[in-house]
């Protein structure tokens, strides 16, 4: 009717959590809930003894590097989609750009903590200067070598896992939560399923060759904690370092010196 006026309906905010629009109050605390978990479960396996003797089975661990290989190269094609929608001239919403900040920053701790983790320069200099000190003769004024013990307290922090390398499965975790969420789609977080997805088999190949410690699913959710021993164990599978039977015993008498782990080599 005419001079009626129109009610306009009210405009319904977006539902919104910790500034994120699209994660309601019940999300939030599922996700700080889920936070929590990983948390505790990552102290939790601060507590298990990594001494003592521990079994390495070489053909498990070329699996494991052949596995590894798969997951770098999955890491270095998938690194560059998230940075482009990031940076693109395409207009992203905010929970766009905040998920794919979250799969950005975990292919970046990814590709860190694989490349520490397989990285077996820094193992074999300290080799190369342990014996060193055991030669005083050799030692000169300039040179200055670290304690055992002081080394050995590093060394055990590292292969006990750190929660910056485990970070990288975390921020990955975070983006499909968001997607189970409702706050992005499944196919926006494709690149998170698929890391998650090679980190699984690359941890039960990992476990199938050498486990110094912590139990199944303390290791699932702390990737540093089984990966960081493999650079302890990769040399084994070279067989120009490995070249005899008196080479073999000198790298296991130096990890049991450096790490307190007694290798049981099965090849």
């Amino acid at each position: 009717m005419f001079g009626r006026k129109t009610v306009e309906p009210p405009i319904t905010p977006p539902v919104s959590s910790w500034g994120i629009p699209g994660l309601n109050t019940t999300e939030a605390t599922v996700y700080a809930a889920l936070v929590v978990t990983l948390v505790t479960i990552r102290w939790s396996s601060t507590f298990a003894s990594r001494t003592g003797t521990r079994t390495l089975d070489v053909a498990a661990l070329n699996r494991v590097v052949a596995t590894k290989e798969i997951l770098w190269a999955y890491l270095n094609a998938g690194i560059l989609e998230p940075l482009l929608t990031i940076a693109g001239s395409e207009d992203i919403s905010e929970k766009q750009l905040i998920v794919n900040c979250l799969q950005l920053a975990g292919l970046i701790f990814w590709i860190y903590l694989i490349f520490d983790a397989f990285d077996t320069s820094d193992v074999q200099q300290a080799f190369v200067y342990r014996k060193l000190k055991k030669s005083a003769a050799d030692v000169q004024p300039w040179l200055t070598i670290s304690p055992l013990r002081l080394k050995r307290a590093d060394v055990r922090a590292d292969l006990s896992g750190t929660m910056t390398r485990d970070m990288a499965l975390w921020f990955v975790l975070s983006g499909i939560f968001a997607a189970w969420a409702g706050v992005v789609s499944h196919r926006e977080v494709l690149h998170s399923y698929a890391v998650v997805g090679l980190w699984v088999v690359l941890h039960h190949q990992s476990r199938r060759a050498t486990a110094w410690g912590a139990g199944y699913l303390h290791t699932l959710f702390s990737p540093s904690a089984t990966l960081m021993p493999m650079e302890y164990c990769l040399l084994l599978t070279d067989a120009e370092k490995i070249e005899d039977l008196e080479a073999l015993t000198e790298w296991r008498a130096f990890v049991a010196e450096e790490t307190g782990v007694h290798l049981d080599i099965r090849a």
